[in-house]
C-alpha cells in the first residue's frame, strides 16, 4: 500500500469509526443526501477554518462530493453541510486530483 492510500484508508476508517462530533453529524448529513456510508472513500478530511471541516468523499458508484461542515456560531452537533458539489465531471483540474484518482482505484 502507497503513503497515499494509507492516508485515504486512514481518513475512510476515522470518519466511519469516529464517535466524537462532528463526525457523527457529518455522516447523518451524508445518508439524508443518499449518500451510502457502506463503502464511502474519504480522500480528504481536515479543518478548513476554527469551525469549518472540508471533505472530499467518493461514493459506492465512483461519485465524487466536495464540501464542507460549517458550524460557526452553532454547536458542533448543529453544524450543516454547505457548499456540497458533486465534482465527478470536473476533479481533475483540482489540486486534490491524484488522491481522488487513488480513492477511485481503490474502489475498483
Amino acid at each position: 500500500m502507497n503513503p497515499n492510500q494509507e492516508n485515504i484508508k486512514k481518513y475512510s476508517e476515522n470518519f466511519i469509526t469516529n464517535t466524537t462530533e462532528p463526525m457523527p453529524t457529518v455522516r447523518r448529513l451524508l445518508t439524508k443526501k443518499n449518500i451510502d456510508l457502506e463503502k464511502l472513500i474519504v480522500v480528504q478530511a481536515f479543518p478548513d477554518d476554527t469551525n469549518l471541516l472540508f471533505f472530499i468523499v467518493i461514493d459506492c458508484n465512483k461519485k465524487i462530493y466536495q464540501f464542507e461542515y460549517d458550524y460557526l456560531h452553532k454547536k458542533v452537533d448543529e453544524g450543516e453541510i454547505v457548499r456540497f458539489e458533486d465534482i465527478s465531471d470536473s476533479y481533475e483540474s483540482t489540486p486534490y486530483r491524484k488522491g481522488i484518482l487513488t480513492g477511485l482505484e481503490m474502489l475498483s
